[in-house]
């Protein structure tokens, strides 16, 4: 234990035992809230002053029987200047499965001989009550005390935006990386200790107290000192800033001063966009459709008479307004005068999908399911084969047509077609590429080489496909039956996928999530997009590849969202552009037409070649599946590239060419580096599993839609990137201390 940590525990050891001899109800009676070691109404001594604003951090290990719940197990509270109130550790309420001692510290003797947690509890609420209480991530340390404190008097610098900027910080920021930057302590080197976490923390908010108090209460209740007009030493039980908090209504959050940026004077993109489909048309049958969005897969051509609905197969475009395939779906069924159904058929496992990604699905899907049931259209979940249960589906509601998704993929291409393949002669079945601007059998009818060669086919068609979308409106024919009501935490619980890679917080799933994802990026990092997308320390990426992936929001939507933007930011726009399309459908023609778009098979001659002239090339380094998964290289960059792509489900873009081409270098062949790189893709990205990302491991280790460079050992002529070449371009130290790489050497 580090001297702090002693010193910490030793002092509260008279704590302890005080706190060992009294009841809950003995404390809600003689602890004063000032906690003034002088007041002698008061038999409990705690070793400092309890100042208006006080800091708290807690431990924690885990119970249950994989120990991922969380309970209690030491408390720390420091004052103003650090010094400790509180620390003591809090006995067990049930059997730890989990002590997580290499991240809490914490160890069976410990905690057996700890605080009760009730009498903790109350010693804590008593402490905090009306006081600035001050930490990081406190939803977690209330949560796990059982405990609640008013959103004003709260102050997280977790949350408080300008210290994530200033970090650099993409999403939350850790402790850890904030407490380097700006106080240039290296904490929580091995075991976190939760007094010195909570010294951090009000060391960072003293940093910002001046601008944080002004944006967190109303002019008439501005700090105007240290201790905010009333000593720290005062007896009275009640803070100076309760009564006018309270008049607060509905959430006791307090006015916040009028501001165009901030988020009340913010427009809804939601709204605005429902707005901007009205002006367009009033629906489908007043808008010129482009047929040649659609390809007929089947025989059949029309809809016969007699039938009771029209089926649209949901898929790789999970989204019911932006949707070309739902609004063609629409289209059929109006005109035939039918109701429409929408379908989703749910695989139990796919590919290296873990549970990360299911939940970011599902979420998705249960706001469609809802949207879907205002507008009177059935949405049906379905389980299992998508070629037996379609089909089945049509059958035995006599739907008279079926309209499904397009993707370029061999696994969805092999479920449309047992699709096709099973359906009756007379129906027909339709396919649109809503995922694309320019569908991809339009764009080009051959494998194309390069950007160069695609951008040109690609822009030639823009302006008659990047068009305005008409509204999904609420269907006039109501079905003769309902679907069957859907148990989704059910549905989850019973996917046979990875339960270990757990879901990210920084993205929240669905199609409102995907807008106000795109609404942020253009108002807040458009601006710097073009200069600052290649530094990994920027948060100047759009963010929108999960939503993209799961088309729980269109690529067309949000460039002509960028697009409204093209006077201020041209050159910004410009670039988003050329990656969201252009990139983009590249990546859609090159699946399309390669078979091989995963192997080296489907590398081009020359890149074959020269990976083969220099297979048996001697390797410096080189590392297993499981060091690379586990961040257990020699380059704390790489590390923390890997790290970034575990924890938040992505990685930079610039950072993902330098990944792949490490692990070229590190792994025994080019077979092994592919494979291995688009299994932790797949496997930790949000958008794994997506031409994009297939792609770019295709491009970092296999030269596709790239050129011959300088030949190497081990590369050949494959383009090369390294450490220092990094370090030119951004700030490494930072990054690594972000995400927390380390350097590891080999015994």
């Amino acid at each position: 234990m580090s001297q702090t940590k002693e010193k910490g525990i030793k002092t509260q050891i008279s704590l302890e035992e005080q706190l060992s001899k009294l009841s809950v109800k003995d404390l809600k009676s003689q602890v004063t809230r000032t906690g003034n070691r002088s007041n002698r109404k008061s038999p409990l001594l705690l070793p400092a002053e309890v100042t208006n604003r006080i800091a708290l951090d807690c431990e924690m290990v885990g119970i249950g029987p994989d120990g991922k719940e969380h309970m209690l197990a030491r408390v720390s509270i420091v004052n103003e200047q650090g010094d400790v109130i509180v620390d003591c550790y809090v006995k067990p309420q049930e059997t730890v499965t989990d002590y997580r001692t290499e991240i809490s510290g914490i160890r069976p003797e410990h905690v057996n001989k700890g605080v009760d947690f009730k009498t903790i509890r109350e010693l804590v609420r008593q402490l905090i009550h009306g006081k600035i209480l001050v930490g990081h991530a406190l939803k977690n340390d209330l949560m796990v005390l059982n405990l609640k404190h008013p959103k004003y008097n709260i102050r997280d610098t977790s949350r408080y935006r300008p210290i994530a900027k200033k970090a650099g910080s993409f999403g939350t920021p850790s402790l850890k990386s904030i407490a380097y930057v700006f106080l240039r302590e290296d904490i929580q080197d091995g075991s976190h200790c939760s007094v010195e976490d909570a010294r951090a923390a009000m060391k960072i908010y003293m940093l910002f107290e001046k601008e944080w108090e002004k944006s967190a209460l109303p002019a008439s209740l501005l700090l105007t000192g240290p201790n905010m007009k009333k000593s720290a030493s005062s007896s009275s039980s009640t803070s100076s800033l309760e009564p006018a908090a309270k008049k607060q209504k509905p959430n006791d959050d307090p006015p916040k001063p009028s501001d165009k940026g901030s988020a009340a004077g913010r427009e809804d993109y939601v709204a605005m966009l429902k707005a901007d489909r009205k002006a367009t048309a009033k629906s489908i049958l007043d808008f010129d459709f482009n047929k040649k969005r659609v390809r007929i897969l089947s025989d059949a051509k029309t809809i016969e008479d007699g039938k009771q609905g029209v089926l649209y197969w949901m898929s790789r475009d999970a989204r019911v307004q932006d949707n070309w395939a739902f609004l063609f779906a629409q289209k059929l069924a109006l005109k035939n005068d039918l109701p429409l159904h929408v379908c989703f058929n749910l695989v139990p496992k796919f590919l290296d999908a873990t549970i990360r990604h299911f939940k970011f699905m599902l979420k998705g899907l249960e706001e469609v399911a809802e949207e879907c049931r205002k507008l009177n259209i059935q949405f049906h979940l379905l389980r299992g084969s998508a070629g037996e249960n379609v089909p089945a589906f049509v059958k035995k509601h006599k739907i008279g047509g079926v309209v499904c998704d397009f993707s370029p993929l061999r696994v969805p291409m092999k479920w449309v077609d047992e699709v096709r393949k099973a359906l009756p002669m007379e129906i027909p079945l339709c396919q649109v590429d809503a995922h694309n601007i320019v569908p991809v059998w339009v764009t080009s009818d051959k494998l194309e080489y390069a950007a160069r060669t695609i951008r040109t086919k690609v822009n030639k068609n823009l302006p008659t496909y990047l068009t305005p979308f008409p509204p999904l409106v609420k269907h006039p024919f109501t079905a003769d039956f309902e679907a069957d009501p859907i148990n989704w935490t059910q549905v989850l619980d019973t996917l046979q996928v990875d339960r270990t890679v757990e879901a990210v917080e920084w993205a929240t799933p669905g199609y409102t999530g995907g807008v106000k994802t795109l609404q942020t990026f253009v108002e807040k990092r458009l601006g710097k997009f073009n200069d600052k997308r290649n530094d990994p320390t920027e948060n100047a990426l759009s963010n929108l590849s999960p939503w993209f992936h799961f088309g729980q929001i269109a690529v067309q939507r949000a460039v002509l969202t960028v697009k409204k933007h093209g006077k201020r930011y041209s050159e910004s726009v410009a670039s988003f552009c050329e990656e969201a399309i252009v990139r983009r459908e590249l990546s859609d023609n090159f699946c399309f037409h390669n078979k091989n778009y995963d192997n080296l098979q489907g590398a081009y001659d020359w890149a074959r070649k020269t990976l083969d002239d220099h297979r048996k090339d001697k390797r410096v380094y080189c590392y297993s599946r499981e060091e690379l998964e586990t961040a257990k290289t020699h380059d704390d960059l790489w590390n923390s590239a890997q790290l970034q792509m575990v924890k938040e489900g992505k990685m930079h873009g610039f950072l993902r060419m330098y990944w792949a081409k490490k692990i070229l270098e590190w792994t025994k062949t080019p077979e092994e580096a592919l494979e291995t790189a688009i299994y932790l893709n797949d496997r930790y990205s949000l958008d794994g599993r997506d031409p994009n990302g297939y792609v770019g491991c295709m491009w970092s280790i296999a030269g596709i839609h790239d050129q011959g460079w300088k030949e190497r050992e081990i590369f050949g002529k494959i383009r090369y990137m390294n450490y220092d070449g990094c370090k030119r371009k951004f700030n490494v130290n930072a990054f690594v201390v972000r995400y927390g790489g380390k350097v590891h050497r080999r015994k």
